[in-house]
């Protein structure tokens, strides 16, 4: 009876053992499960650095940018100051075609006094030559 009992005994503590086998193993998988989520936890963690990395390049991107337009506005500003001093020049070329206009009527002018004292001469020797 004792050596049943003894059986009975070894029996349940095998039971027993694979009963706690079992949730070793049980235990090792969530303990697997966590690893695997600290995992994904630490890809998410890299991802958003990433995402971080990103953003600040982006950033910088738009900071240069701006300086290409701040850059490009003052060449256009410098453009419109070169067409307003185009304008000038042309303004003033034209006072000095009109400046030319008047030296060359002047000269007009000289011719016919020229002329008119030619023609002075002329009549007055014609009258000498009459006189005498």
């Amino acid at each position: 009876m004792e050596l049943i009992l003894i059986q009975v005994l070894l029996q349940v503590a095998v039971v027993d053992m694979e009963v706690l086998l079992q949730v070793v193993v049980v235990e090792l998988v969530l303990i697997l499960l966590v690893a695997m989520k600290l995992v994904l936890i630490l890809l998410v963690a890299m991802e958003l650095i990433l995402i971080q990395v990103l953003l600040q390049v982006v950033v910088v991107d738009m900071e240069v940018l701006l300086q290409v337009v701040v850059v490009e506005l003052v060449l256009i500003l410098l453009v419109a100051m070169e067409l307003i001093l185009i304008q000038v020049l042309l303004q003033v070329a034209v006072v000095e075609l009109v400046l030319i206009l008047f030296v060359a009527m002047k000269v007009v002018l000289i011719l016919f006094v020229a002329m008119e004292l030619i023609l002075i001469q002329v009549v007055v020797e014609d009258m000498v030559h009459l006189v005498l």
